[in-house]
């Protein structure tokens, strides 16, 4: 079998990412239901982008059949976005055969639904992306210990640099140890009340949980924990923005989280 290439635009000619993508982006925002997706719709190109990269890598892994994820009507190709318009139909990219004698195998016309006639070839229309086998791994489990990679979150220079900026003017090693462990014992506190704060997102084939830490007040959280189960406990090896932590989540899902939302992403 031909793998597929895990990049959008070597799978099919999307324009550049300066020219002509920026409009089909567009044509799939105002599309789909009503969201913030940034400046520039930044979110909606990082999603778009991922999820393709992660259908393809569980083609080509063995994970899934190709005509789950890319099925071939002919001279015609498509794939489901994950997406969904304000009457809830499902989005799909649809690609024709790319007729010139360079370039990638297919080329991208637009974003359609199930009853666009250009679809009315398919017998079956892909699935969106599985991103889990095991329910369980989206609730957070209170009675699991939490251990936490303290040395990579507090001494490395790209995680101070998420730091709140009133933490970063005044750190202290000795007293931002004691405020980690004090934020993520509140966290797993708010949590055990209200399961939902603990957040999925899928990132590099894994699916984590975002945990919710609170330094500066609480309103907005200032940064998320990832966490991974392994076995009996959970691993926090790194610690996201929150605008890291809505990218990574919106993969699966639309957050709908006290916490995670698209109201208050950097624009």
């Amino acid at each position: 079998m031909t793998k597929i290439p895990d990049d959008l635009f070597k799978f099919a000619w999307c324009g550049t990412r300066k020219h002509n993508w920026p409009a089909f982006v567009e044509e799939l925002a105002e599309k789909a239901d009503t969201e913030n997706w940034g400046c520039n719709n930044k979110i909606l190109v990082n999603y778009i982008n991922h999820t393709f990269t992660n259908m393809a890598i569980a083609v080509n892994g063995g994970q899934a059949e190709e005509e789950k994820y890319f099925p071939i009507s002919g001279e015609k190709c498509c794939f489901n976005t994950g997406l969904f318009t304000t009457y809830l139909d499902s989005i799909y990219a649809y690609f024709e055969l790319n007729r010139m004698d360079h370039g990638p195998k297919w080329f991208l016309i637009g974003f359609k639904i199930k009853s666009d006639y250009e679809l009315s070839s398919f017998q079956k229309l892909p699935k969106r992306m599985d991103y889990f086998n095991d329910p369980s791994l989206l609730v957070f489990n209170p009675n699991l210990e939490i251990r936490t990679n303290t040395p990579h979150i507090l001494g490395d220079d790209r995680n101070i640099e998420r730091l709140p900026e009133n933490l970063k003017k005044g750190y202290n090693k000795f007293s931002m140890i004691q405020q980690l462990e004090g934020a993520i014992g509140m966290a797993k506190k708010r949590i055990m009340a209200n399961y939902t704060l603990a957040v999925p997102q899928y990132y590099q084939g894994n699916l984590q949980l975002l945990l919710p830490l609170w330094f500066t007040d609480n309103t907005k959280a200032d940064l998320a924990l990832t966490l991974t189960r392994t076995d009996d406990l959970y691993v926090g090896r790194t610690c996201l923005t929150y605008d890291m932590a809505y990218n990574n989540a919106r993969l699966i899902a639309k957050p709908d989280s006290s916490w995670l939302s698209s109201e208050n992403i950097s624009n």
